[in-house]
């Protein structure tokens, strides 16, 4: 009801024609896009670990790769694109531990991605692999 209004009152104003008749544009301009993005869920498996009350951590030289050690997920370019963590490790059969993580608001740009858990090198994937659950393992 306000917009008739307002639009009554702008032609009351500036008249229904004639010679002095004016003109007014109004240009409206949408915010640029959010660039689309994916999630990348998976888990880390180290297997060498020390179980305690339904948790683990790693050990035996895997003690870096814990809970909160960085996932990093890079472009083709090296770039990192987007950072998440481990989550708590637990305990997967005798002696393995098993970090989920996931990574939100990859930017979905490349058809190929690197993800690197703490300093243990990076792993290439497809991005249609990343559709899926990562599965990574240190032995």
């Amino acid at each position: 009801m306000r917009r008739v209004l307002a639009a009554a009152a702008l032609l009351a104003v500036a008249g229904c024609g004639g010679a002095d008749a004016h003109t007014t544009t109004v240009t409206v301009t949408k915010p640029p896009a959010k660039p689309a993005t994916f999630t990348v869920h998976g888990t880390m498996q180290v297997d060498s670990g020390t179980s305690f009350s339904g948790y683990c951590s790693s050990a035996d030289g895997y003690d870096d790769v814990q809970e909160g050690t960085a996932v990093v997920v890079y472009n083709p370019a090296g770039t990192k694109v987007a950072i998440g963590q481990l989550g708590p490790g637990k305990p997967h059969g005798r002696s393995t531990c098993q970090y989920r993580f996931t990574v939100a608001d990859v930017p979905d740009q490349w058809s190929v991605y690197s993800i690197e858990v703490g300093h243990r090198g990076q792993v290439n994937y497809s991005r249609h692999d990343l559709d899926q659950p990562v599965s990574l393992t240190l032995q």
